[in-house]
């Protein structure tokens, strides 16, 4: 099926190209809101890839339908299935037609997603925009086969790269938005991307997420001055540069790991020397060093934890955690 291309637009990512032609103007726009990809980058180390994306959008009851070409090959259906999880239960599903392979979410009985080959066919359900974003976002994190890519914040203190780890709702964002306020260099609040091979953080400034909950004061000052939408949960999607001036983002070694353990009525910190609970909170993400075999990705984890300083956390007013957190990351 084809479509009516009314938006042809490039984004990049960590030197990934997408070229996006789509019938569907919003989608573009949801794409760009929740990852970017419309400013410059400059990652010289980083060898270009390219990915092609064409989508047609669902209507008058006819599915909507993805085309992906890109420098690399994968087997589409199962690499989406890597994704299940418990927020997200995808289950292979009886096919649509002979040489398709579908996937249904939970109990329900119609697949969300039918692919062959390059071709992926969606139903028109709720919020489908966003996840066909995220589908196309992880294809082009697929693409960087070397990268190290984590559920987390990174920062800066001093030339020094810091990941900030833990659960959703634990102070990622609060954290490396509260430094970023007090001129450290912002790296991003929802993917990290470490470089096993030169031990290095990249920066990946994705519009920030921010959550209703604890912030430090200059963020609750600079979302005020600029005033985002939210989005259908409630969180405010940003561009950092927005809220305040932030200082350059350039590739930083890893120096530390911060575990945290969410909010609580005094700030807590402690090094550690980190074990299998802390192996576990790293939650690298599916297409971490694709390709390799899952004993690769483990002892890549643990030689990064084993050469850094790592730290247990429960953050409390963000103003003063931030205060703290710069004294134990200082030299």
């Amino acid at each position: 099926m084809s479509a009516t291309v009314v938006v042809s637009e490039r984004f990049s990512l960590l030197a990934v190209s997408l070229h996006l032609a789509t019938d569907d103007a919003a989608f573009a726009e949801e794409f760009a809101s929740v990852f970017g990809g419309r400013r410059p980058e400059n990652f010289g180390e980083l060898v270009p890839a390219t990915l092609n994306a064409t989508l047609r959008a669902p209507h008058d009851g006819e599915p909507g339908e993805l085309t992906i070409e890109s420098d690399g090959t994968l087997d589409a259906a199962a690499f989406l299935l890597g994704f299940s999880s418990p927020t997200i239960p995808l289950r292979a599903s009886a096919p649509i037609a002979e040489g398709w392979t579908s996937l249904a979410i939970g109990d329900d009985p119609q697949p969300l997603f039918s692919f062959r080959g390059d071709v992926c066919r969606f139903r028109d359900v709720p919020r489908w925009r966003r996840i066909l974003a995220h589908y196309v976002f992880l294809r082009m994190l697929a693409l960087r086969q070397e990268a190290l890519f984590f559920h987390a914040a990174s920062v800066g203190v001093d030339g020094r790269g810091v990941l900030l780890i833990g659960p959703k709702g634990s102070g990622k964002s609060t954290l490396s938005l509260g430094l970023a306020s007090r001129g450290h260099q912002f790296l991003g609040d929802e993917t990290a991307v470490y470089m096993p091979a030169s031990r290095q953080l990249l920066p990946f400034r994705r519009p920030a997420g921010i959550k209703p909950g604890p912030r430090a004061e200059a963020v609750t000052r600079s979302l005020a001055r600029v005033q985002p939408r939210g989005d259908e949960d409630g969180m405010l999607r940003v561009d950092a540069d927005a809220l305040f001036e932030l200082a350059p983002a350039t590739p930083l070694p890893l120096e530390a790991v911060i575990f945290l353990e969410g909010f609580g009525d005094e700030t807590r910190i402690e090094q550690i020397q980190p074990g299998r609970d802390e192996l576990a909170m790293m939650q690298p993400m599916a297409t971490t060093l694709s390709g390799a075999p899952p004993a690769a990705r483990v002892f890549e984890m643990i030689r990064l934890l084993g050469s850094v300083r790592c730290y247990r956390m429960t953050a409390a007013n963000p103003d003063q955690t931030v205060s703290i957190l710069e004294g134990v990351l200082r030299p």
